[in-house]
């Protein structure tokens, strides 16, 4: 699997300081905090979840890399941080867990889903009414940012317009996106230039009787 091979060298600097930036601007769309539970959707080594730590009570991460899973669990023993809870995927098809969380969020994640339309309904379930959904992510690209994994089989970016339709089905109305970060992957002798959006949502309340 390409990101089990990739975990040990995952933490660059460049994912780094990109999950700084990302972490800011998810702060920032939020505001203050007050005591709220996440969910991130393909944690990755914790990259992220590290920087938004003291935000959050708690951080559940669900990821499905054996190996990134492995790293992230490394990091925590020798840190003693207690309110990252690492999982595999399957947390998200757990009944228990059904309306428990004010934020879902990921970062980098979604053009690696196949079936969006499905993992938005289960986020639906998984958050509590009114709750948060963001998700940063590649804007539409040729499919050159990822042509140096051969088993890559998701989406070469999204047109904003088409996801945020698609979000609106899906009872995320009213998603607002707002452009990120601009960066440059290097593969080999090429320089790829990349831009990242990020989408917040919010899951439709229940009408009312």
């Amino acid at each position: 699997m390409y990101f089990d091979e990739k975990s040990a060298q995952w933490d660059t600097p460049r994912r780094i300081e990109r999950a700084k930036a990302q972490a800011g601007f998810i702060k920032k769309e939020l505001g203050r905090p007050d005591n709220l539970t996440a969910l991130e959707i393909g944690c990755g080594t914790g990259l992220l979840a590290f920087e938004l730590k003291d935000y959050f009570s708690k951080i559940y991460c669900a990821e499905p890399s054996e190996g990134m899973r492995a790293v992230l669990n490394e990091k925590l023993r020798q840190s003693g941080i207690q309110n990252i809870l690492p999982n595999d995927t399957s947390l998200l098809s757990q009944q228990e867990y059904f309306g428990t969380f004010d934020v879902a969020y990921s970062a980098m994640v979604f053009h690696h889903i196949v079936d969006i339309k499905e993992e938005l309904l289960l986020l639906r379930k998984m958050l509590k009414p009114g709750g948060h959904l963001i998700i940063i992510d590649l804007d539409t690209d040729d499919g050159t940012f990822h042509s140096d994994d051969p088993t890559f089989n998701g989406h070469h970016g999204f047109d904003r317009q088409e996801l945020g339709l698609l979000l609106a089905q899906c009872g995320f109305p009213a998603a607002a996106f707002q452009t990120i970060y601009s960066g440059v992957k290097p593969m080999g002798e090429k320089q790829v230039l990349y831009s990242l959006f990020l989408c917040h949502a919010c899951k439709k309340a229940p009408a009312q009787p």
